[in-house]
């Protein structure tokens, strides 16, 4: 039996106990078993199970719906549907205000770098397609930060990537909710003017 990653797994000098092979065998050497064991263990089978350890979409929300929860602006949001000739948004929590106000939430907690890029670059695509909306919005982003610093580079450049976004648009972080939510009542108390 060996230790890997804090777990007991069936090993032996000669190999593992059960093998899959998607891909021509190879083979190597290690000075130090126990550390290759380990750092294989890591790099295939922990950062795998990380990723479902990131929080999503719903649990950033939570954060924002605290807050504007306490300023009873919740009741207030309702469904929207903006369209454009070659995409659409469907936000759930919108209002308006001259024009529509759509909140959504992004959560960059994620293990993996390069689905924090293609997640910002979606965002910076979807409203490139709905510049030709007939409804005027803006769009506020709501993002959840990652909660690995393996991945904090990637997040920052994910932010240069939002920030070049077209349209009307601004970017809340979670410490930022207390401002989102008074930013909210303030263009709420003018949907009247």
């Amino acid at each position: 039996m060996r230790r890997a990653g804090g777990r007991t797994f069936p090993f032996t000098a000669f190999g593992a106990f059960c093998s899959l092979q998607w891909s021509a065998l190879g083979s190597g050497q290690a000075n130090d078993l126990d550390k290759e064991v380990d750092y294989l263990f890591e790099r295939m089978v922990a950062e795998h199970e990380q990723r479902s350890e990131t929080r999503g979409e719903d649990d950033v929300w939570k954060s924002f719906s605290r807050a504007l929860q306490k300023r009873n602006l919740l009741a207030q949001l309702q469904y929207k549907k903006i369209v454009g000739k070659a995409d659409s948004l469907e936000s759930e929590h919108a209002w308006k205000n001259g024009i529509w106000h759509c909140l959504e939430r992004v959560s960059f907690d994620l293990a993996d770098g390069e689905r924090i890029r293609t997640k910002a670059l979606r965002w910076v695509g979807q409203m490139t397609a709905l510049q030709d909306a007939e409804d005027r919005f803006k769009l506020y982003l709501l993002i959840g930060e990652p909660s690995r610093n393996s991945v904090f580079e990637h997040y920052v450049r994910a932010r240069r990537i939002l920030e070049t976004m077209p349209g009307n648009t601004a970017i809340y972080t979670e410490a930022q909710a207390e401002q989102l939510s008074e930013h909210v009542e303030r263009e709420m108390a003018h949907a009247g003017d």
